[in-house]
């Protein structure tokens, strides 16, 4: 699972055990597609992202880590509530739940967060399934833009401005 083979807490997460689904790897960041996520983030100093998971109509943020809640808890949680309020479910009747993650599990999140000082919010698009059919994934893509959209206009504050070029 190339989401637990971060080093920020690694050995506290995920599984040791290769037939696992929740595999961390041999050893933090042995995938290249981990040590890709590290070297860009390190190399960009962002500030802000959105990683995209595909299970459980929910948008994790940094984090609930033995009881304390991260230094930027009220900036996190709001921008996490906004989020999660912009993306609607797959029954259109709700829209995804907000919850803190834990800081302890090697995932890219706590390390974004807790290394780089990124405020990295995972999204998990769909309802319990990994795969889903293209006529899905068309609903779930228009489903998750206005939420893009909003963390964009996260970053129209000062000092920061962006200007996009191409649709």
């Amino acid at each position: 699972d190339l989401n637990r083979n971060f080093d920020f807490n690694w050995a506290h997460g995920g599984s040791s055990d290769p037939k696992s689904e929740r595999y961390r790897g041999e050893y933090p960041f042995s995938e290249n597609e981990s040590r890709a996520v590290r070297d860009l983030a390190l190399d960009q100093k962002f500030v802000l992202s959105m990683t995209y998971h595909s299970q459980g109509e929910v948008v994790y943020y940094p984090w609930l880590w033995r009881g304390r809640k991260a230094p930027d808890d009220a900036l996190l949680t709001k921008i996490a509530h906004g989020l999660a309020l912009k993306i609607k479910t797959m029954s259109g009747d709700s829209t995804y739940a907000p919850f803190y993650g834990a800081g302890t599990v090697g995932q890219t999140y706590p390390w974004l967060y807790g290394v780089t000082g990124d405020f990295d919010f995972i999204v998990e698009t769909g309802k319990n399934r990994h795969i889903f059919p293209a006529d899905e994934l068309q609903i779930i893509i228009q489903d998750n833009l206005p939420g893009a959209f909003f963390m964009l206009d996260q970053l129209d504050g000062p000092g920061l401005k962006i200007h996009v070029l191409d649709a």
